[in-house]
């Protein structure tokens, strides 16, 4: 199910802002929706070996949901590896990858050492429920707007990073960076760069701890989809008419600096 499908993003994005708990309530109450979240909730208990959980793709699916790594979905002996192997050894292909995610999982279903135990725990399969709903929902929205779903995700996980006061932190996590370096217009070429180069160039027009203020971070990202919609106009029109609403945005957009934000 596509919500909001056709409208632009920044208007998606405050409507979230106002009814997102309310929307995402009645998406939770889909049928297809509710199957699926069912199925894993009674299904999860009954498995009796890791390898079992590891045969059943729709168990994987909810599992790899939540945390935002449905894309693995096909890659199931590597899934297994990331999420088998000790967490803690520098060996482990988990701490090989730079995806963050790759370790919450691992450590949240902690096969390594507990084997099936937290798949036996109620309040551990409705907390990874409850994320799968989160990210399918974020999925949905603006009929699968990409920029529109990185929002969400932004709104909802960057005050847990940014917690931390490491911009380290805010970097390695993909989608984070990405919704940064595109608001204050770095060049995706940045991360051709050593790490400390980007850090600095990211570091000197924004810092970790303005991302605790909820204020800042909803005005950030109503940056952030004013100037994906403003390029997502131009696109469709050839990106020939500097005269469309959605181009002179971009342009004022592009003129502009962070101070709108504070």
């Amino acid at each position: 199910m596509q919500i909001n499908s056709g409208m632009p993003a920044l208007l998606v994005f405050k409507s979230l802002q106002k009814t997102g708990e309310a929307q995402e309530q009645q998406f939770a109450n889909q049928p297809m929706v509710k199957r699926e979240v069912e199925y894993f909730l009674k299904k999860a208990k009954e498995v009796e070996s890791v390898d079992d959980f590891f045969k059943d793709p729709r168990l994987l699916k909810v599992a790899l949901g939540a945390y935002g790594l449905e894309g693995d979905a096909n890659y199931t002996a590597r899934t297994k590896a990331i999420m088998t192997e000790d967490p803690d050894s520098k060996d482990s292909l988990v701490n090989k990858l730079a995806e963050p995610r790759y370790k919450e999982i691992a450590k949240a279903f902690d096969f390594f050492k507990s084997g099936t135990a937290n798949l036996q725990s109620d309040e551990f399969l409705q907390g990874v429920a409850d994320k799968y709903l989160t990210n399918e929902f974020e999925k949905s929205l603006g009929g699968g707007n990409d920029a529109l779903r990185e929002a969400a995700y932004f709104r909802r996980k960057v005050a847990e990073v940014a917690s931390e006061d490491d911009l380290y932190k805010l970097m390695g996590d993909k989608v984070l960076r990405s919704v940064i370096t595109d608001t204050l217009r770095i060049p995706k070429e940045i991360v051709n760069q050593g790490i400390e180069r980007q850090a600095k160039v990211i570091g000197a027009k924004v810092k970790p701890e303005d991302f605790k203020d909820p204020e800042f971070v909803d005005k950030f990202l109503e940056r952030f989809l004013a100037q994906k919609d403003a390029e997502a106009q131009m696109s469709g029109m050839g990106g020939i008419n500097m005269n469309t609403p959605g181009a002179l945005a971009l342009q004022l957009l592009q003129g502009g600096n962070l101070n709108i934000l504070v």
